[in-house]
């Protein structure tokens, strides 16, 4: 699903019908006016507010099956699910090294404005975003490039004034996409910067991307928009800097070989003097016994006195 989906309404709309005249289309006379009344039975229950395309489609899944036949139903689910509509699909595809473009081109991909999305957005997210293997172990630069359709000036085709399309790179390391919630608004990605020239639209965003050195780590990104008006672009490509490795760590016994390096060496014999000596090579201390035997003697000559 996600590679037929562009963000404009009427090009969206396409697999959801192909889905539903993929089961229609098999149904003979009878049943086909029977799905038709438990298909507008089932549009009357979708709820207003935010609704994607697996909500809808389950509430219609659910309608046929009640008021045509299981089997029907369950028909309906699986094609509805070959093309990617179903409940919680967060419209991620994989980066395969060649440039993502639209289904139609004649209809770019859609960045909307934050006027059109609505609701107190400072930030409108994008119609997809991107599965892109990274190397781990450290920090990386990643750069989007697309070609960009944006007005200079003006108004928003759909009606309205405000600022221009202006474009932000979002990214995420992590296998789990980028998610946004919604009163407050807020987003758990890190926010790069875009800049467009002419047709040509290029961003970064810097990014800490944890594990093994030699390895590669998911990182998510999409290209969203925090202009007031919608824009459009096309050929979205990635790319990376070569990653900047973490400092490795120091050996876990390094402070205490340290310590022992540095620590004077143990004395081992006495003078007599309150100064400490160390025996000389073959030779045996017994500074330590004479003094001991002179400290006898003279206290036994004061005891005679």
């Amino acid at each position: 699903m996600p590679d037929a989906l562009v963000g404009e309404v009427h090009q969206d709309s396409n697999p959801f019908s192909a889905a539903t005249w993929q089961v229609y289309s098999t149904l003979d006379a009878t049943k086909q006016q029977a799905f038709q009344r438990a298909w507008l039975k089932g549009l009357t229950m979708v709820p207003t507010g935010s609704l994607g395309y697996g909500d809808l489609t389950e509430i219609l899944v659910a309608a046929i099956t009640s008021d045509l036949d299981a089997a029907t139903g369950d028909a309906l689910k699986q094609s509805y699910e070959s093309r990617g509509m179903k409940k919680g699909d967060p419209r991620v595809r994989p980066w395969t090294g060649a440039p993502f473009r639209s289904v139609d081109p004649q209809v770019p991909f859609f960045a909307l404005g934050t006027s059109t999305v609505g609701g107190g957005v400072t930030l409108s997210p994008g119609v997809f975003q991107v599965r892109y293997d990274s190397p781990a172990g450290g920090t990386v630069t990643f750069h989007a490039s697309f070609t960009a359709y944006a007005p200079a000036s003006g108004g928003s085709p759909f009606g309205g004034n405000g600022t221009p399309f202006k474009p932000v790179l979002l990214a995420k390391a992590s296998d789990t996409p980028i998610t946004f919630k919604y009163g407050p608004f807020s987003h758990d990605a890190t926010q790069g910067t875009c800049t467009i020239s002419g047709s040509s639209g290029s961003c970064s965003v810097e990014l800490h991307v944890a594990g093994t050195a030699g390895t590669t780590a998911p990182v998510h990104l999409m290209i969203g928009s925090t202009g007031q008006q919608d824009g459009y672009y096309d050929a979205l490509s990635v790319t990376n800097d070569p990653i900047v490795p973490d400092a490795p760590p120091p050996p876990a016994d390094a402070g205490t070989d340290a310590a022992a390096a540095d620590a004077p060496t143990a004395p081992t014999s006495s003078s007599g003097c309150a100064c400490e000596l160390a025996a000389r090579p073959g030779e045996t201390s017994t500074s330590g016994a004479l003094g001991a035997v002179a400290a006898l003697a003279l206290m036994l000559t004061r005891r005679r006195r």
